[in-house]
């Protein structure tokens, strides 16, 4: 796999149950949103990636203003679907 997904791509990927995560118990550790935000701009900067170019041309606090960030970070509370 390649990124994060959430368990509606993971079930439809790999042609899952419906149910699936349902007969499971589950557990998620959520990341302090600052710190995600914080290491995704710098990692970004460094790394490269799909978001690089946006990060190289902001500063930190026009990054975090920027009305693109929110097509950029998908929110961890997608993961919980």
């Amino acid at each position: 796999f390649e990124g994060h997904e959430t368990p509606q791509e993971l079930m439809w990927r790999l042609d899952m149950e419906e149910d699936w995560f349902e007969k499971r118990y589950c557990v998620l550790f959520v990341r302090n949103p600052y710190d995600r935000l914080v290491s995704f701009y710098h990692h970004m900067r460094q790394i490269g990636g799909h978001a690089r170019g946006l990060c190289l041309r902001k500063t930190f606090q026009e990054f975090v203003c920027s009305e693109s960030l929110t097509r950029i970070m998908r929110p961890q509370s997608d993961y919980l679907e």
